[in-house]
């Protein structure tokens, strides 16, 4: 009676917190995910979401979770990002950056499908009249590494994504062919307690920087550097696909006018932000 009396509790609370547009299941997926790996950090303020998960894993038996495993609990990412003002000197140890360049055929609502190629092998300084197309075409034998990526809308800094390996041929091809690219220097330094990845934007998005701490786990409790102006967690303008569909460059004005005005911001309901 109790484990029948559980199982119909997880699945009103799950009924619950799945439903999003048009049948969209990303709110769902979300669930199972911090369902199975509940947070473990306390906010001063919880979220909704967060106090749901809390009281379902609190009432619910651990054995009426395996109606879940059927879903794949490693597509998803977690990271808090930032907007900077340049790069930090810290991030540039001499070493060639990667250089990306990647293609969006999906970029709407935050929904993403994307090409993407990427080498050490060559260093591009990112200019505001910097073509990704023409890069590409120029050291196309030196990118190696390629990968197909599908992505859901981040909320929370936490978003769903799925991506597999691919031939760089076909995935040169691709971007040669079709899709909304961008062009970005990713440097990679390890600050404090986190790794974090520092992207150089060129083309239309010069001279935007945005810096990001990626976890395996959400980012709770981060020592934020000096060099983060504000932070740009969730917001979809800045994510790569929303640049992809509208440049830095067409909303810059904007953006410096409304920071101006509020100054800048960092979430709370991560844990604790320290400042470094």
């Amino acid at each position: 009676m109790t484990k029948r009396r559980n199982s119909k509790n997880l699945k009103s609370l799950e009924l619950r917190h799945s439903c999003g547009p048009k049948g969209d299941r990303t709110l769902d997926l979300l669930f199972r995910r911090q369902t199975l790996y509940p947070l473990s950090y306390g906010p001063k303020h919880a979220t909704t979401l967060h106090a749901a998960l809390t009281e379902c894993t609190r009432t619910t038996p651990k054995h009426a979770y395996t109606g879940f495993m059927d879903e794949n609990m490693n597509d998803f990412e977690y990271e808090r990002r930032f907007f900077c003002r340049s790069l930090p000197p810290e991030a540039d140890d001499g070493d060639a950056p990667a250089l990306i360049v990647q293609s969006y055929y999906v970029h709407d609502d935050n929904y993403a499908l994307r090409v993407r190629l990427s080498t050490r092998a060559v260093r591009v300084t990112m200019t505001p009249d910097l073509d990704p197309l023409a890069v590409l075409d120029e050291y196309r034998d030196d990118f190696r590494e390629a990968y197909v990526t599908v992505k859901g809308p981040s909320v929370g800094g936490t978003r769903y994504e799925a991506e597999r390996e691919i031939d760089s041929r076909i995935a040169a091809e691709l971007i040669m062919r079709g899709g909304a690219p961008i062009i970005k220097n990713r440097y990679s330094v390890w600050l404090n307690e986190d790794g974090w990845s520092i992207d150089v934007f060129g083309g239309p998005n010069a001279p935007l920087v945005v810096a990001s701490a990626q976890r395996s786990t959400p980012v709770t409790n981060l020592v934020i550097p000096k060099f983060c102006v504000t932070e740009i967690t969730d917001q979809p303008r800045f994510s790569n696909d929303g640049l992809a569909a509208r440049p830095f460059d067409s909303w810059r004005a904007d953006f410096e006018r409304e920071l101006a005005e509020d100054g800048p911001q960092f979430q709370q309901l991560f844990g604790r932000n320290r400042m470094a």
